[in-house]
């Protein structure tokens, strides 16, 4: 995970992180179209926006992140070249890598 300064606080600090990660992994599912929009407004008034953003881009393959859905993640990295990183499959869970 990415750290946060000291005087940083995500706009979703304190709320159920199932929220972010709907029952269905399809980004089309009518739970994700009803919390889109919601959560959209709450990560475009955070402070970290563009942190958890980046993070998630290379790093999240489900979920929202970073007022992004899993698919629109996808679809950045596939457009832009980026490959998704799997840290819990690599070196930061060894401890090897910050």
């Amino acid at each position: 995970m990415f750290h946060l300064k000291e005087n940083e606080s995500p706009a979703c600090d304190g709320l159920d992180v199932n929220l972010f990660y709907p029952i269905s992994e399809d980004d089309n599912s009518k739970e994700m179209q009803a919390l889109v929009p919601m959560l959209s407004e709450l990560c475009n008034s955070c402070e970290i926006l563009d942190t958890c953003r980046s993070w998630a881009i290379t790093h999240e393959e489900y979920g929202f992140w970073g007022g992004m859905t899993g698919q629109e993640r996808k679809l950045y990295r596939r457009r832009n070249g980026i490959r998704l990183e799997r840290p819990w499959k690599s070196e930061y869970l060894k401890g090897i890598k910050k």
